[in-house]
């Protein structure tokens, strides 16, 4: 019996010129992203950097999973595949995409916050990433890479704008968690809390906020109106998870994070002073 749920479109070849834009976009990103996030670690004697950027890498292994549960598909005729999971395949730009995107975001947001911006300038820098990201979704599904299928709500160029909220909300997490592990915690244990914090969020953005809206695009005929009532339910609570990160700033921002001084960098008089104490 043929399930009565909304079907992929497994025929539709993906865009080749979409899939080599998309692609060389994510590899600029990757660098810039490697680029900062060595500069900045260097730059204050911290591996945070790094680990965020590590973190999301690796985070791209759960991709296959909310794109089942969100009725995402890329499109597989022609496509530049990395592997295959439940019944759908993986792009290898999309694989990447979780460094060049959760990584540089969250390592911008996590640089943002250690500069010492207030709680309410960063709740207006995640608004402008909800539209950063809409704007990214929107290139993606218009050059023939991939689309929501099935009974969307909220969709703006045929695109549910809803989702970029809790990408917005994961972004906000992991550069405020980062910023306060890096504060918190002794050296020691910040490797793991923060290679932990970066999958930890994704997941809680991508199942823990969307989940009313993933139950209701997995029944048979729900109504429109209870699909809009899902749809701002789930964008209510990737708002609490936003609230709930701003949290962990105080109201006037942490203390701006100091550049270490470098041995080198100190003027030839002090070190010798220094040497001579």
């Amino acid at each position: 019996m043929l399930s009565s749920l909304p079907q992929p479109p497994v025929d539709t070849p993906v865009s080749s010129g979409g899939q080599l834009g998309m692609t060389i976009s994510v590899l600029i990103g990757i660098a810039v992203l490697w680029g900062f996030a060595i500069l900045l670690g260097r730059r204050h004697h911290t591996l945070t950097p790094v680990l965020i950027a590590v973190a999301a890498g690796l985070s791209a292994f759960m991709e296959p999973i909310p794109d089942v549960l969100a009725n995402l598909w890329y499109y597989e005729p022609g496509q530049v595949t990395i592997y295959h999971a439940f019944d759908s395949a993986l792009p290898v730009w999309v694989f990447l995409s979780y460094s060049s995107f959760y990584g540089g975001y969250g390592l911008a947001m996590w640089w943002l916050v250690e500069r010492g911006l207030s709680r309410r300038r960063v709740t207006q820098i995640v608004g402008v990433l909800w539209i950063l990201a809409v704007l990214q979704e929107f290139a993606g599904t218009g050059v023939g890479t991939y689309e929501y299928y099935g009974p969307q709500p909220l969709r703006v160029f045929d695109f549910p704008i809803w989702i970029s909220l809790y990408n917005a909300a994961i972004v906000a997490t992991i550069g405020i968690g980062a910023a306060r592990i890096r504060r918190s915690l002794p050296k020691r244990d910040q490797i793991l809390s923060t290679l932990f914090l970066v999958p930890a969020a994704i997941v809680v953005g991508l199942i823990g906020t969307a989940f009313p809206m993933i139950n209701l695009i997995h029944t048979e005929h729900p109504p429109m109106a209870s699909l809009y009532a899902a749809a701002v339910a789930s964008m209510a609570l990737a708002g609490v998870m936003i609230y709930c990160a701003t949290r962990l700033l105080p109201p006037d921002g942490f203390p701006p994070m100091q550049r270490a001084t470098l041995v080198a960098e100190t003027p030839l008089a002090a070190r010798s002073a220094a040497i001579a104490e």
